[in-house]
């Protein structure tokens, strides 16, 4: 999801401008969540103008990959997702496991069925094919329009509207809405215009991204394996010509790039999984990082909606973001559709109040299982257990906003 550009100098108050083109809904941030929420909102209310602003071009590659839940996977095909092309064809990811060391303390299969009868698998496959799939039914609505390669320079709320100020290959533009959605990302501009207070913590250390020209024999999988101060992530499912080694260091280091290697430790434990490595195997890609959450106590202030990661970023190492982020895209449609119609939020915080604690408690999780790594003392529970259900099914009681998901049958 792209950050959309809002400079420091945005501000409450000030005088408008004539001219401005009108909008009911204004979503900030062009990724797959606003997508689905964009078509969701058009087809539920014709009378709607939503716009979609986007700074990064329309022709822009996002390379990050993304494990698609089947709840996801549900959400997507309601929000009108084309097929793949069969080059960007999903690899399915058959099952999770955690290693403690060599010693496996789970195993969870991740195919579910449908009451009629079809099967939903996990799948990795490209965001930007993601939104590809997605795009036909947003550019299908005529009362949506996407804006690429636009800039919001300037947000101001008064008298129940947000004035904004895009620039963009037609020049500098006025825009006014009766809604705000900033899906601008972890370091949402906009979240801190209407200064929702956002606490963030980060992994304590850095986290290797290694991609290796060796598969493992077996079901396509995704495996993590536990030390005692790191773990390493094994992602083998098949798609893409190489898996990858995320090799978490909670040692308080920073990412350096230039400095990555395949450590004896990630060796090892790929080789726990049945990933072996030569010993002169060199890496086709590297990379490093430093994942973090940011939570807020409420999504919804001064008309403006907080989405996906600007309201809830998760740590990218448990699989859990974008799935979240589509999964209230669509919820959302019908509370947001409330307010505009009766002008009470009544419906978004009914949402907030069922959805924010569980999040809340996933981003928990994830903070303390990384901090008991760094300290030497990861849980002996491992962390996959809790997280499994939500990684496959979703959250219990969901179906409430996506009545598809009522289809999707939680034992496999």
């Amino acid at each position: 999801m792209t950050t959309a550009n809002t400079t420091a100098a945005a501000r409450r108050g000030g005088a408008g401008q004539a001219g401005a083109v009108h909008a009911d809904v204004v979503i900030v941030g062009g990724g797959v969540p606003s997508l689905v929420l964009a078509a969701g909102l058009a087809r539920a209310a014709p009378d709607l103008d939503v716009m979609v602003l986007e700074r990064a071009p329309r022709t822009a590659r996002n390379r990050q990959g993304v494990l698609v839940h089947p709840a996801t996977q549900v959400v997507l095909r309601r929000a009108g997702m084309t097929a793949f092309p069969d080059d960007d064809a999903p690899g399915p990811v058959e099952y999770l496991e955690e290693f403690r060391h060599r010693r496996r303390i789970g195993r969870f299969g991740t195919r579910r069925h449908t009451t009629g009868g079809e099967v939903h698998t996990p799948y990795n496959v490209g965001l930007a094919a993601v939104a590809d799939a997605l795009f036909p039914a947003v550019a299908a609505t005529p009362n949506t329009t996407v804006h690429y390669g636009v800039e919001l320079s300037e947000a101001v709320h008064r008298d129940e509207e947000w004035d904004l100020l895009t620039t963009g290959p037609a020049g500098p533009q006025r825009v006014r809405t009766r809604l705000l959605v900033a899906a601008d990302g972890r370091d949402s501009p906009l979240r801190e215009v209407a200064d929702f207070g956002a606490t963030r913590r980060s992994f304590p250390g850095r986290v290797d991204v290694v991609a290796v020209p060796v598969r493992r024999q077996g079901p396509p999988a995704i495996s993590m394996v536990v030390g005692d101060r790191d773990a390493t992530t094994i992602v083998d499912n098949g798609v893409g010509p190489h898996p990858l080694l995320f090799d978490m260091q909670p040692d308080g280091t920073a990412p350096d790039p230039t400095a990555v290697r395949l450590r004896p430790q990630a060796r090892h434990r790929a080789e726990t999984v049945g990933l072996g490595l030569p010993d002169d195997v060199e890496p086709l890609l590297t990379t490093s990082l430093r994942s973090s959450t940011v939570r807020c106590g409420t999504w919804f202030r001064d008309d403006l909606l907080l989405l996906g990661d600007a309201a809830h970023a998760m740590h990218n190492l448990g699989g859990q973001g974008f799935n979240l982020a589509v999964q209230n895209a669509a919820a959302l449609v019908g509370p947001v559709h409330a307010l505009l119609r009766t002008g009470s939020p009544a419906e978004i915080q009914d949402f907030q109040r069922y959805r924010l604690p569980y999040i809340t408690a996933l981003q928990e999780r994830q903070d303390e299982f990384f901090g008991a790594l760094a300290a030497g003392e990861p849980p002996a529970d491992g962390w996959l257990d809790p997280l499994h259900e939500s990684l496959t099914a979703g959250q219990p009681g969901l179906d409430r906003y996506v009545e598809p998901l009522r289809e999707l049958i939680r034992d496999a």
